[in-house]
């Protein structure tokens, strides 16, 4: 049975991808600050399965706790969007990039095989006019957040060899519920506050998003773990369910 790290574990992913894991039989470390408590992972405590290990992935010494007898590590861990990390600028670098490095060097160093790190597709800024992004555009990351992705990116599929297999997953918007539940996300607050009889902003409504179910991620990650290698490594992946006008989503 397989032992997975997922940094962030208790975060608005990591919650639901740990009780998916959990569910198709791995054994799951969730290592994780509780920066917003732990209570996502309530329900899944009396699991066998389940081990929970609190520390901050700045943290060198704690990281080489964490990684300790796993075979693949499941990278949430970050600090999230534009506004948090344009008040934090140090911190995001820490921990955004900085610990990542620290957490993919320390993996292949114990040889652990497999590493999924969680990017955007904030990566690419503004894309042209009636032009998807693939995994093959231009980049152009026009904030904090997006500039240190990529940065990470560049550092973890540089460290690919025949026994270490990165992964990099670019994600859209996620929406959806989760134990861990965020409302500072574009469908979830308009849902929360079309409900409550509330109201809401929405800048330049022709633009288009890409958006992602948060069980649609989850979904994502456990492919990359039972996919072959030849398929998964130094690979990235940009993953989406679909792109909608935010015009579209007020009518929704």
């Amino acid at each position: 049975m397989k032992k997975i790290l997922v940094t962030g574990g208790a975060g608005y992913i990591g919650s639901v991808l740990t009780a998916n894991l959990l569910a198709k039989g791995f054994k799951v470390r969730v290592f994780d600050r509780f920066m917003f408590g732990g209570e996502s992972l309530l329900s899944l405590v009396s699991s066998k399965n389940l081990e929970i290990l609190e520390g901050d992935v700045r943290d060198r010494e704690r990281l080489k706790a964490a990684i300790n007898g796993v075979d693949s590590i499941i990278h949430l861990a970050a600090l999230v969007g534009e506004p948090a990390c344009k008040e934090n600028p140090q911190v995001t670098k820490e921990i955004n990039l900085e610990a990542s490095k620290n957490l993919v060097s320390l993996a292949k160093k114990e040889g652990i095989k497999h590493f999924i790190f969680t990017s955007t597709c904030s990566n690419y800024g503004i894309s042209k006019a009636n032009e998807n992004a693939t995994e093959e555009s231009e980049l152009n990351p026009l904030s904090l957040y997006a500039e240190t992705k990529i940065a990470a990116e560049k550092f973890i599929l540089g460290l690919t060899s025949d026994n270490f297999h990165p992964t990099v997953l670019r994600l859209a918007t996620i929406f959806g519920l989760s134990p861990r539940m965020r409302f500072n996300l574009m469908v979830n607050e308009a849902a929360r506050e079309t409900a409550m009889g509330g109201k809401f902003s929405i800048y330049n409504k022709n633009a288009w998003r890409p958006f992602l179910h948060v069980q649609d991620v989850s979904n994502a990650f456990l492919t990359v773990l039972q996919s072959s290698n030849n398929k998964i490594s130094r690979k990235i992946f940009n993953v989406v369910g679909e792109n909608i006008q935010k015009a579209y989503l007020i009518e929704l």
